[in-house]
């Protein structure tokens, strides 16, 4: 079935919001692929998620990927509070990082992956001096 090209920009963004939102339209979040409230707002029939079932598949697997990828972040958090309530100080940056990646190298590719977390969660690390890291909330 050929789809009119001007789908594509909504498409994309129905992507983008599945990859890096964990959302999938309305029309498959129902169980009668109700078509009300979508960002398409074709007609039955016509519209290219209702009618492709392997666009469907393809859009639940990255809602699916998005939601395994929280749960690492998560872990990666809660391991990273870990290492800080186990030391009781706070530690530069770069002492968190050896100290998870030694725990845990599994869950820690690289020191820039435990930066990123610490310098991106103000609500959960506070930065006492520069790049030496807290607990907010001991």
């Amino acid at each position: 079935m050929d789809f009119d090209s001007n789908f594509g920009p909504e498409l994309g963004q129905l992507e983008h919001n599945a990859r890096f939102n964990g959302e999938l339209p309305p029309c498959m979040l129902s169980k009668t692929y109700d078509c009300l409230d979508c960002c398409l707002s074709e007609p039955i029939g016509e519209c290219p998620v209702k009618a492709d079932t392997d666009y469907q598949s393809y859009l639940r697997v990255t809602k699916e990927s998005f939601n395994l990828q929280a749960k690492i972040r998560v872990l990666k958090i809660t391991h990273l509070q870990n290492v800080l309530r186990k030391h009781k100080l706070p530690l530069h940056w770069e002492y968190i990082s050896t100290l998870a990646i030694k725990e845990a190298p599994n869950l820690f590719p690289s020191k820039d992956s435990v930066k990123g977390l610490v310098f991106n969660n103000p609500d959960i690390f506070i930065q006492i001096r520069d790049g030496v890291f807290a607990l907010k909330k001991y």
